[in-house]
This record gives structure tokens, C-alpha cells and sequence, in this order.
């Protein structure tokens, strides 16, 4: 899976901000100091198996596209958790369908009913409601 324009340019940020000396990659020290200043509070031996797993050239750094390809499974298990939290809001009964009933309540809980609900579901639906 691909990342957005955004969601690479903020990892961009993030690598530049932790990549202190500016030299393109990021060391053991950087990587603790980068963590600890965003709120993280990982033990050395967690940011040695960080540093372990993303440096895949085994050269004791993290480039960028190393950091990026670590980073990536990270950005879509946060992605997945959100729209599954934000389709169980829907999905109140638990059935695992989102129907129009269910989107009229969610909307008139937030003063939304004059929204076209049945062109929306007719335009998402991508299996025509069939359960496959």
C-alpha cells in the first residue's frame, strides 16, 4: 500500500527532525532522543531492536527509506484502527453492515437529515448489498 503526499511528508519532517546532524540518517542516539522528545519512553534494548530491525543495510544507522518502510506498517495499523472505531460507531447492532437506518440515526444524532443517505449507500455499496 502506498502512502498519501501527506502522510510522507510528515514522516519527512519526522526523519529530519530526529536526523540531528542532518547527514541523511539517523543514529542510536538520535533515534532515543527523537523518541524521548515526542513523549515516548522506550528502554534502550526496544530502541536497539527498532534500530536492529529498520536498519536493513546493517550499517548501524536508519536512512530515510529505512525509516520509511519501518514506519509504514505502523501508519496503517493506526489508519485500520480508526475506520474500524469509525464503522463500529455506525454499526450499533454489530451486524457488520452499515445501513441507511443506521446512517439516518448517526446523522440525526448530529443534525444531518437532509443529507441524500441512499445515493451515498448506493455509491459505497460496492457488492449491491449481497453479503460476499
Amino acid at each position: 500500500e502506498r502512502l498519501s503526499e501527506e502522510e510522507i511528508a510528515g514522516l519527512r519532517e519526522l526523519f529530519k527532525t530526529v536526523d540531528i546532524k542532518n547527514r541523511g540518517v539517523i543514529t542510536f542516539g538520535e533515534l532515543r532522543k527523537g523518541l524521548t522528545r515526542y513523549g515516548n519512553e522506550l528502554v534502550d534494548t526496544e530502541i536497539c531492536d527498532i534500530m536492529e530491525a529498520a536498519d536493513t543495510d546493517t550499517d548501524v544507522t536508519i536512512n530515510y527509506k529505512e525509516f520509511i518502510a519501518a514506519t509504514m506498517p505502523l501508519n496503517k495499523i493506526e489508519r485500520e484502527e480508526h475506520l474500524k472505531a469509525a464503522f463500529t460507531y455506525f454499526d450499533k447492532d454489530g451486524s457488520g453492515y452499515i445501513t441507511v437506518d443506521k446512517l439516518q440515526r448517526a446523522c440525526a444524532e448530529y443534525n444531518m437529515e437532509g443529507t441524500l443517505l441512499e445515493e451515498i449507500i448506493l455509491e459505497a455499496d460496492q457488492n449491491n448489498g449481497r453479503s460476499n
